[in-house]
């Protein structure tokens, strides 16, 4: 069976949360460290705080930054 590709893994993570999540949650799902940077690079996924991103289709949020300023 194949694996999930990583934006969909992610959008997965960060449904609850708002758009946002940690890279360690991502990791623990198979979405490597090497991926997130590449998804940044490529402007789907944004870094807030260390080892904390965001998705971009996700319109940013006051309620958003607090999410992710409390992980």
């Amino acid at each position: 069976m194949p694996k999930d590709p990583a934006p969909a893994v992610l959008s997965r993570l960060a449904v609850r949360s708002l758009g946002v999540f940690r890279g360690r949650d991502a990791a623990a799902l198979g979405v490597a460290r090497k991926q997130l940077t590449q998804l940044c690079a490529s402007g789907i996924i944004e870094r807030l705080h260390p080892d904390v991103y965001r998705m971009t289709a996700v319109a940013p949020s006051h309620e958003q930054h607090v999410r992710a300023a409390l992980l």
